[in-house]
């Protein structure tokens, strides 16, 4: 087997690769594990921005299992969590509702 090359035979990774090689190999593998990681914690950020007739904005955290696009469709068609009359609104941390007739734009965002 020569020095750093896959033995296809056997399956086995290379045993011995040169430093570069090696680093390179280590900073890709990083590099994936942490846009992977990044892709999960962007769905956490994802929220519907909502404006309401006053000027405030407040944003709506998208369900988890859901798009964006599912959500604003469950919001506009009033389904699943926004069936009833009022509507779940979060601002700093604290979750406050709202009537539907005081939201003047719907708009999906992502922090």
């Amino acid at each position: 087997m020569q020095r750093g090359r896959l033995d296809a035979e056997a399956g086995e990774a290379p045993r011995f690769l040169s430093g570069c090689h090696k680093n390179r190999i280590e900073a890709e593998a990083e590099r994936t594990s942490e846009l992977a990681g990044r892709s999960e914690a962007l769905e956490a950020f994802l929220y519907l921005e909502v404006t309401l007739v006053n000027g405030q904005n407040f944003s709506i955290p998208i369900e988890q299992g859901n798009s964006v696009e599912r959500e604003l469709e469950l919001f506009l068609k009033r389904e699943g969590r926004y069936a009833d009359e009022w509507v779940p609104l979060q601002k700093a941390g604290r979750e406050l509702f709202v009537r539907y007739e005081q939201i003047v734009l719907v708009s999906p965002k992502n922090d």
